[in-house]
């Protein structure tokens, strides 16, 4: 506040110097608060990684799959960790806001523009996978619930495929607590996902047929394990809330029983994402505004992310590097001849040499 505009109570200007100094000391708190998380997350995380590398250096013998169990649940809790530091928000720098306050009026960048009225800005889960029919498969959010709903007496065109890896999370917090019940729970369910690791990369006829005598019975006594245990617990209780979240979504968690096409959790598919979900703080401004004020111009920015993010992923599934593979694209793409570009697709480029291989 300019100095003329000070009040000449002497009592006034007391309240008010002790308001800013309790008003500092609050944004002083608070970013030694997120301080402190954050660093907290960094140590674990530092951890995890150690006990990662630690583990695969034992993954042989006798006890191999039960590693292998750990490892898989503490990269899930690494990948957790590491987009909710990445896109965690920290609290301002109160010296600077302090700044702020003494500071002139200045006038403010105009920033980006608004999006323009046609886009939507949250898309539509519904509306967007309208045209499909068949299995999804994701998490809980609760946008995709009417996908799943028949409609008019008629069944729904989308059924819904449940991850075993997001409940087996919630029984491995509870075991890391000491807790028998959700160790016994989180063993039968490990045990499925060994089924799945002697059965990877086989034909879906007979992943479904091991899976039906093999994974199928020990489902059933899961189920009544958890039944069982459900009323000995306080319905409050943390693991009663896990075994209600399991039941919940039995249906969609046994499907993969009756599918060989389909996978017992989406972890490859969040894994994939995984970049995405680090850098997107980073890519904010993937719109473009240089390009016009057409209504197509704000939106060609992130199609073109979009669609690197497609030759990136896809050269990944055909065993390319994708650096070494962008490098091989745009070396030879000026002479190739355009009716002939899709040659150049991933799957056209085997990986030949060290250059392209993965």
């Amino acid at each position: 506040m300019p100095a003329d505009e000070l009040p000449d109570d002497v009592a006034m200007l007391r309240r008010m110097l002790i308001a800013e100094r309790e008003a500092r000391a609050a944004r002083e708190a608070e970013l030694a608060a997120a301080q402190a998380c954050l660093v907290s997350k960094t140590i674990e995380i530092e951890k995890l990684k150690v006990q990662i590398a630690r583990l695969r250096r034992q993954q042989f013998g006798r006890s191999s799959e039960k590693i292998e169990r750990i490892i898989e649940q503490l990269e899930l809790m690494l990948d957790e960790l590491e987009t909710e530091a990445a896109v965690e928000p920290g609290p301002a720098d109160p010296s600077a806001a302090d700044e702020d306050e003494r500071a002139p009026a200045r006038r403010k960048s105009p920033g980006r523009r608004p999006l323009p009225g046609h886009l939507a800005r949250r898309e539509n889960p519904c509306r967007h996978l309208a045209p499909f029919r068949g299995f999804l498969h994701a998490d809980g959010y609760a946008g995709f619930g009417a996908l799943y709903q028949a409609d008019g007496g008629k069944p729904a065109n989308v059924a819904e495929v449940f991850c075993w890896a997001h409940v087996r999370r919630k029984f491995h917090d509870l075991h890391l607590a000491g807790s028998p019940l959700a160790k016994q729970a989180l063993d039968r369910i490990g045990g499925l996902f060994d089924v799945e690791r002697a059965i990877g990369g086989l034909p879906p006829d007979m992943r479904q047929r091991i899976r039906q005598s093999r994974a199928a019975p020990p489902v059933e006594q899961l189920a009544v394990f958890l039944d069982a245990s459900l009323p000995k617990l306080s319905s409050k209780s943390e693991l009663a809330g896990a075994i209600r979240y399991a039941r919940s979504r039995w249906p969609a968690l046994t499907r993969y029983l009756t599918d060989g096409r389909l996978e017992i959790s989406n972890n490859a598919a969040e894994r994939a994402i995984r970049p995405l979900a680090l850098g997107r703080k980073n890519w904010i401004f993937a719109g473009s505004d240089s390009v016009g004020l057409q209504p197509t111009g704000l939106t060609r920015g992130g199609e073109r992310a979009a669609a690197m993010y497609t030759l990136i992923e896809t050269a990944k599934l055909n065993g390319l590097d994708p650096e070494a593979y962008l490098r091989e694209v745009l070396g030879r793409i000026a002479d190739h001849p355009i009716n002939r570009i899709t040659e150049l697709l991933p799957w056209n480029l085997s990986p030949r040499s060290a250059t392209l291989a993965a």
